[in-house]
């Protein structure tokens, strides 16, 4: 009797959860058809431009080559072989192709970057570029300082942490100090397990350049990062919920505060945030079920979607009302996996997990 029980509250536990994910993984969704303008792939990328940091004078950096720190038995073997790349695309003069970043010797035979983030010096123009790294051994976040006339970066530090359980995203706030979001806490084949159960296991390193703390604890489904234009907010996606999480950021210790919750109705992977605007541009998903069996085997093709949010709210409160706009959507020949989307001066950039990355010119 207590078996039967038991196994019958797994099975309700179970179909608790299908039914929690099923909006997120979108088993019926398609992939339509929308453009913004004239849009085209930029050469050279093939394998991927998973997350782009875009500086306040239109230079991209983009992270490429992720080999998937998950199980490798459930992805195309294909990605096991990419070769992880930092690649720069200038929105000042699109018609050229992306160009390969020279990176620092150390990290030339284990780079595997994911999440990506700069920090400019306003005064100097020097620039730092913050990559998580999944090393061999563990999760690290590699401080670069680019070098513009030799296209190059050299490292500056390499930070680990055991509050580094499975990094997915970096944002930047000073030379020196850093937020890093965990997706989760297990590697390999215990993940997706992670992920169907629902363990909370997630969360939000706060780093001021000498000691971690944590500053998000036991939370699921965490994924990218983005600042607000006056520096106060940090926006949080939640992919299979659908959600931007909004944290008010403590001047004092980097702490941060839960605010509100914004729906988007899509899953959601990374996030920019126009420093201009506050708009925020989401790369999203359309259906995690074609996306699943997209990174299953490459050649089939997932839909691809760019959301644009766009508060209404006043000054104080930007975020207290705002719009939904859908300003790119691909049945995935284009793309597939769309990840990333940042905006600049009328132009867009679109990357995926494991495919092309596109330009947009936005006319409509």
């Amino acid at each position: 009797m207590i078996l039967k029980a038991t196994v019958l509250l797994i099975a309700l536990f179970a179909l608790q959860r299908v039914w929690q994910l099923s909006p997120g993984f979108g088993i019926h969704s398609k992939g339509y058809i929308h453009r913004p303008g004239p849009c085209r792939t930029v050469k050279p990328i093939q394998t991927g431009s998973e997350d782009i940091t875009l500086t306040d004078n239109g230079i991209a950096f983009i992270s490429s080559g992720l080999r998937l720190n998950l199980c490798k038995q459930l992805f195309d073997k294909k990605i096991q072989q990419f070769t992880g790349r930092i690649y720069k695309f200038n929105f000042n003069d699109p018609g050229h192709a992306a160009v390969e970043v020279a990176l620092p010797r150390e990290l030339e035979k284990d780079f595997n970057p994911h999440g990506v983030s700069h920090w400019k010096d306003a005064s100097s123009d020097e620039l730092w570029l913050f990559v998580v790294n999944h090393r061999k051994d563990n999760d690290n976040v590699e401080v670069m300082k680019y070098n513009h006339e030799l296209n190059s970066l050299s490292l500056v530090r390499s930070v680990q942490s055991t509050m580094f359980t499975s990094v997915n995203d970096i944002l930047a706030v000073g030379p020196n100090s850093f937020y890093a979001s965990n997706d989760g806490y297990f590697h390999g084949c215990l993940r997706p397990l992670e992920v169907v159960v629902g363990l909370a296991l997630g969360s939000v390193v706060f780093f001021d350049g000498v000691t971690a703390s944590l500053v998000v604890q036991r939370q699921s489904d965490l994924n990218s990062m983005a600042l607000s234009k006056d520096g106060t907010r940090l926006f949080l996606t939640k992919t299979f919920e659908q959600q931007i999480n909004i944290f008010n950021i403590s001047k004092e210790n980097g702490n941060l505060m839960f605010d509100r919750a914004i729906d988007v109705g899509v899953s959601i992977d990374n996030i920019y945030a126009d420093p201009v605007s506050d708009d925020l541009w989401l790369g999203a998903h359309s259906s995690m079920f074609l996306l699943s069996q997209h990174m299953t085997n490459l050649d089939v093709k997932a839909p691809s979607k760019v959301v644009r949010v766009h508060p209404l709210g006043l000054e104080t409160d930007r975020f207290e009302s705002y719009e939904l706009h859908s300003p790119f959507g691909d049945d995935g020949r284009l793309i597939s996996g769309s990840s990333s989307a940042v905006y600049y001066q009328e132009k867009m950039l679109v990357g995926s997990i494991s495919d092309t990355l596109v330009f947009c010119d936005i006319i409509v």
